[in-house]
């Protein structure tokens, strides 16, 4: 089979919520009498501000890494002319030397950059969220402190308005049977209206609003926010839907390229399809093709996929489509990081058609899986991606537990102890570290092409 997806005119006033419409809702929720927390909110700020606090060694590494790579990108830029006019300090040496005149030294303007985060905000995301909004902290602090501009959202079908001091619960639940997105064409895809894009962090926040906006993103991991709950996957709604939040960040910013990063541990929700097909039905189970059409460019991307599956495999074969027309479109580094099992990978590797997907190409796979064994993540080609990560959950989890083991109490130990303790905190920030370079080598990939 063959079946045509076309990008679509999606109302952002409807499923785009800005940082402000977010603070607002869960400050005054947080505020409400009927709301009991525990920790309470003063309890989480504490926290929020002792990890910036411990942060800064991280930190201060993606700076070096990034001004280290700014500045050979500046050298490689510089390039020196002849002026035409004598240099009086070079007319001594006029009978061993022709080069007897000024010179200029231009350096080339480099490409401005930013950076644009979806997080999934799913349920299965819940034994990782903590850490992950702990690692969105970082890199929003290191984007800070380099004047880079960024946006976070997360995506989600289970988002629920506080209004007039209660939460509007009978709107939430009402959703469910909304119905799917006006399409203006027959090949239009078929996607649920239940979908949201919440910006919980941006550049545009002042140091106040940022502080604030790091407790409330704690209390969401916590589970703490009824406002911003953990539900479905809607990746490809929410890949359709930021197109033009994209392009508008570029703008407003005056960025020459930006990175699209998703950070997921799962494949989207399904997509039916359109109104000429729907592959629940008719080709649940055949091979095809897989056309996204972007109505913008008119540039269409095509991907063979084995079966569709109930959707499923067709869904994330559309979403590295978009992502490609998102690369293309806004000259984009597009990153991905996908949250992976603690110990067995093959499944993510299957899900990805990664080592030979069903072919199982047992030499690349059992290197992988050391490698993801040692490291805490591996990089893998993914369709669409320029670079796509898998990351170990224990690899978020690092600094926390780097804070644990300083925290033990001092006592009688064997030298063998200290020798073992000292070395897993080695290996520990070595794997972090490498992480991070990782990221910011891929941040500058556009500008050092």
């Amino acid at each position: 089979f063959m079946i045509m997806l076309t990008s679509l005119d999606i109302d952002l006033n409807a499923h785009a919520h800005d940082y402000k419409q977010v603070m607002r809702e869960n400050r005054e929720y947080f505020a409400s009498p009927s709301t009991y927390i525990s920790p309470s909110i003063e309890q989480i700020s504490k926290e929020s501000d002792a990890y910036k606090i411990s942060e800064r060694t991280n930190i201060s590494y993606m700076l070096k890494e990034f001004e280290l790579r700014r500045a050979a990108r500046t050298h490689a830029r510089t390039m020196q002319s002849k002026t035409g006019r004598l240099d009086t300090n070079k007319l001594h040496s006029y009978k061993i030397s022709d080069d007897l005149f000024r010179r200029n030294t231009v350096v080339n303007r480099g490409q401005s950059h930013g950076l644009f985060f979806l997080v999934d905000f799913s349920g299965s995301m819940s034994y990782c969220i903590r850490d992950l909004m702990k690692s969105l902290t970082s890199l929003t602090m290191f984007c800070r402190l380099s004047n880079i501009p960024f946006e976070v959202y997360t995506f989600t079908d289970n988002y629920t308005a506080f209004k007039d001091g209660q939460l509007d619960t009978v709107d939430r639940i009402s959703r469910r049977t909304s119905g799917s997105v006006p399409t203006s064409a027959p090949t239009d895809a078929n996607i649920g209206k239940n979908f949201f894009l919440r910006n919980i962090l941006s550049s545009r926040m002042n140091l106040k609003e940022y502080n604030e906006a790091c407790v409330i993103i704690r209390a969401m991991a916590n589970g703490q926010s009824l406002v911003d709950r953990m539900g479905g996957t809607p990746l490809a709604q929410a890949l359709m839907a930021c197109v033009p939040m994209v392009e508008k960040f570029k703008k407003n910013n005056g960025l020459d390229c930006i990175s699209f990063v998703t950070m997921t541990d799962g494949m989207s929700d399904g997509i039916s399809g359109n109104s000429l097909v729907d592959l629940n039905n008719e080709l649940a189970y055949k091979p095809g093709y897989v056309t996204y059409l972007d109505k913008v460019t008119k540039k269409s991307y095509t991907a063979y996929i084995k079966h569709a599956n109930y959707s499923h495999y067709m869904t994330s074969t559309l979403c590295g489509l978009i992502i490609k027309s998102i690369q293309d479109r806004f000259n984009a580094n597009t990153i991905g990081y996908f949250i992976g099992d603690k110990k067995n990978i093959g499944p993510t590797l299957d899900q990805l058609g990664v080592a030979g997907g069903d072919a199982k190409d047992w030499s690349l796979r059992t290197k992988l899986t050391e490698q993801y064994k040692d490291e805490g993540f591996i990089t893998v080609p993914a369709l669409g991606y320029d670079e796509y990560f898998i990351i170990s959950p224990k690899t978020f989890a690092m600094k926390a537990a780097l804070e644990n083991d300083d925290q033990k109490p001092a006592g009688d130990v064997s030298v063998r102890k200290v020798f073992s303790d000292f070395k897993r905190q080695i290996g520990r920030r070595d794997r972090s570290r490498s992480l991070f370079k990782s990221f910011v080598a891929r941040i500058t990939a556009k500008d050092a092409a």
